[in-house]
């Protein structure tokens, strides 16, 4: 099947447009892109999206593998956001006094003054979510770049559990089923 042709099926079940698009910009024939897909997570998908039997049975052993594939990246996690979090605390504390200021002479009249307070709590805390999100972009990338092997490990698990003649089977059956219900 080429790759066009993948591009198709996996609209037809429903895969969201990053999906498709990485499969398009990843290229090859169906194959190929078995063969040589990274991220376990979309393997998987695409096999409860073809009802491959037995998907359950592998799905437990794949977890128990890509958990202990995901641990230390876990771990890289932990250390990359606690300078992020400290940071997100510190910048909040300030936005959270004006809120709570703000919202104290609102208490007795909750549902009239929590606009204006929310507005003031918002406002005050714009600048903690930009300094949050700053702090937190090196981590994300740390994040990503640790869950890059253990992902690939799950998908070669994937691959080891559910041969290719079996996906190329479901692929067909799927084919034949959606056509089926174009007849109908």
């Amino acid at each position: 099947m080429k790759n066009d042709e993948v591009v198709s099926l996996l609209k037809q079940f429903g895969a969201c447009e990053e999906a498709v698009l990485k499969v398009r910009e990843h290229g090859g024939t169906d194959y190929k892109l078995w063969q040589t897909w990274h991220d376990g997570c979309d393997l998987v998908w695409l096999l409860s999206a073809l009802h491959v039997e037995d998907l359950e049975a592998a799905r437990a052993e794949l977890w128990r593998v890509c958990a202990a594939a995901l641990a230390e990246s876990g771990r890289v996690y932990d250390a990359a956001i606690a300078e992020s979090s400290r940071v997100y605390d510190a910048a909040c504390e300030e936005p959270r006094r004006v809120y709570d200021a703000a919202i104290a002479e609102a208490r007795g009249v909750y549902d009239a003054a929590i606009a204006e307070a929310r507005g003031v709590y918002d406002a005050a805390l714009a600048e903690a979510r930009g300094v949050y999100n700053a702090a937190l972009a090196e981590p994300r990338r740390v994040y990503n770049a640790a869950r890059a092997e253990p992902r690939r490990v799950y998908a070669d698990g994937i691959r080891r559990a559910v041969p290719w003649a079996t996906v190329k089977a479901a692929i067909a059956a799927a084919i034949a089923v959606k056509e089926a219900e174009g007849d109908a």
